[in-house]
């Protein structure tokens, strides 16, 4: 048995003339580098057990984690009447998490509780998760605090894996080689520096200092990331280097190139791909726009703000671009061009979630905004009109929305913007239907579902939603159903929050039409749990009194307990529970006709 072995590395060859010189010899070294010598075998020793979700766990289930128990049991060494509840039960699991579920993180922070509560840990390793505890005096010197323990393991790295090493702590979560070739290169041209990257990631992988990350992204991209305890022993080299600033201008480098792809491609066909590239690389976004704001660097930071409009849309983080957008508004110097990205960025958040009024202030600015200045970005300008076009039917001005949706319709054709020109047809197509006038509204819709076979599967969602609805209209409870199905296979496939919400109200209205009034229940329950918690609302108001009807007719006919058992159990309803759900209506209509 050879324990630790990182530090005497040079002995490998020695090593390897044992174990052939001994035929029946074996040997079992811990080590945190292979010692590359055939024959060898890895056996990767991660973090302890603790599964997804387990914040909901109840205290028994929670207490068999094996990060848990551990950390319970080192708390009881110095607080023996210390027990895991259904109270203090998710701040322990948050602990065991933001220390990544390390056996020696969990044992040096455990004593804490003898002088703090759960919650101020918590709050105190948020703040510093190297927080400064010592250890048992029988442990070596490197174990007794995190900060030493990561020490040990960069102290033994050659110079550039060290600076990889540091450069590495600028990027705050999952990353691609390109995003730690960017900050490896700082200043510097990036062009040359992937293989740099590649190399010092496997030196850190083998050194167990970096991880290969486990996503839903395609084969061709992996994904790295750092555990929290040792990116933050990264990050402290990286400043005490006095290299941060530069780390993170590749890192900002790397966001506006990646938000300006990621721009065209969540409006075209391999949207969905984008939308996920976008979630895993969020943490980098973050960084970089924080660092942008915190220097006050609008025009890039409102750049990459853009650029990821659809996804704060669809994916449900709103509020989160809104906060964003909003920041960016508050720097000085502002050019034209960045206030009016983050002044229609801003409306089209506040428009998702019902806030008509701040939406319709940050328009009027916009567009004063574009037409005072003569060099300003018409698309954003189209995008500006479009929006405001449906803050005023949502409002009830039905005029002008139409005149609106019209000329966004001519600026986008002039464009040549698919997305756009079939967005915009399909808003025309709701006010036709809004002042009854089915046909033109059928006619709309046809146009721009065909122009939207050039664009992402997410615009399309709108023009169906439409179509349920002048389907409902038409008392066609089974068109509007199989609309919907169609809409909420593309919706899963995107995780998409904002057309969710919608895409249930036409649903909720044609079950209460089948008098399936327990179905219809089941179905508001999930689609006010999604608004709750993502701020997403209807907003047009004939949509919202369609979506209060169909409630109201359900509840009387269901009466309150039956009403208030089948919300419930919408409430935590899946989408794939939703669709399973429209397919046995669908089956139970076939039988039916079949009989």
């Amino acid at each position: 048995m050879l324990d630790n072995f990182e530090h005497v590395l040079d002995a490998a060859p020695l090593v390897a003339d044992l174990l052939t010189s001994v035929a029946s010899l074996r040997l079992l070294a811990t080590s945190r580098a292979p010692l590359r010598v055939r024959g060898e075998r890895e056996y990767a020793v991660g973090p302890l057990g603790l599964e997804a979700g387990s914040e909901t766990m109840s205290p028994a289930d929670l207490a068999r984690a094996p990060a848990v128990r551990l950390f319970v049991e080192r708390v009881r060494d110095v607080q023996p009447a210390f027990r895991l509840t259904s109270a203090n039960g998710p701040t322990v699991t948050a602990i065991c998490r933001r220390l990544d579920a390390l056996p020696l993180a969990l044992e040096l922070a455990a004593p804490w509780l003898k002088v703090l509560t759960a919650e101020d840990l918590l709050r105190r390793l948020e703040r510093d998760v190297l927080l400064p505890t010592v250890g048992p005096r029988d442990l070596p010197e490197r174990q007794q605090t995190m900060n030493a323990t990561v020490a040990w393991s960069y102290q033994l790295l050659d110079q550039d894996e060290q600076r990889a090493f540091r450069r590495f702590g600028a990027l705050p979560g999952l990353f691609p080689i390109d995003a730690a070739a960017a900050v490896l290169a700082g200043r510097e041209d990036a062009s040359g520096a992937c293989d740099d990257a590649l190399r010092a990631a496997a030196g850190l992988m083998d050194k167990s200092l970096l991880l290969r990350a486990e996503t839903s992204v395609v084969a061709t991209c992996p994904l790295y990331h750092m555990l929290d305890t040792v990116r933050a022993y990264a990050a402290f080299e990286l400043t005490a280097a006095g290299e941060r600033d530069d780390a993170l201008e590749g890192l900002v480098r790397y966001c506006t190139g990646e938000a300006g792809d990621a721009a065209q491609g969540m409006v075209g066909p391999a949207q969905v791909e984008w939308l996920d590239r976008v979630r895993e690389d969020l943490e980098s976004y973050r960084g970089g726009l924080a660092w942008l704001i915190e220097r006050g660097r609008p025009v890039e930071a409102s750049n990459i703000a853009w650029g990821l409009k659809y996804f704060w849309l669809i994916r449900g983080h709103a509020a989160e671009g809104l906060q964003w957008y909003e920041e960016i508004l508050t720097l000085p110097s502002l050019p034209p061009a960045a206030e009016l990205r983050a002044l229609v960025g801003a409306a089209v958040m506040s428009y998702t979630q019902g806030e008509l009024g701040r939406s319709r202030t940050g328009l009027n600015r916009a567009l004063a905004l574009a037409h005072g200045a003569g060099d300003m970005d018409m698309e954003v300008v189209a995008q500006a009109e479009d929006l405001f076009a449906h803050v005023e039917h949502a409002a009830g001005n039905v005029n002008a929305a139409r005149d609106l949706f019209a000329h966004s319709v001519e600026r986008f054709r002039a464009l040549a913007i698919p997305s756009g020109i079939g967005s915009a047809l399909s808003g025309m197509a709701s006010i036709a239907l809004a002042t009854g006038d089915a046909g033109q509204a059928e006619r709309l819709l046809d146009e721009a579902t065909s122009v939207l076979r050039q664009a992402g599967p997410w615009f399309l969602t709108w023009a169906l939603y439409v179509r349920a609805i002048l389907a409902v209209r038409r008392g066609n409870p089974d068109e509007a159903i199989a609309l919907v199905r169609k809409s909420l296979t593309s919706i899963r496939q995107l995780h998409d929050k904002f057309a969710f919400v919608y895409a249930l109200v036409p649903l909720a209205a044609a079950a209460v039409l089948k008098s399936d009034d327990a179905w219809a229940a089941r179905i508001l329950g999930a689609r006010d749990a999604v608004t709750e918690r993502t701020g997403v609302t209807v907003v047009d108001k004939s949509v919202h009194d369609l979506r209060e009807q169909a409630e109201r007719e359900a509840r009387a006919r269901l009466g309150p307990d039956r009403w208030a058992r089948a919300y419930g159990a919408g409430r935590g309803a899946s989408i794939d529970a939703l669709l399973k759900d429209i397919e046995s209506v669908v089956a139970k209509g076939r039988s039916r006709t079949a009989g």
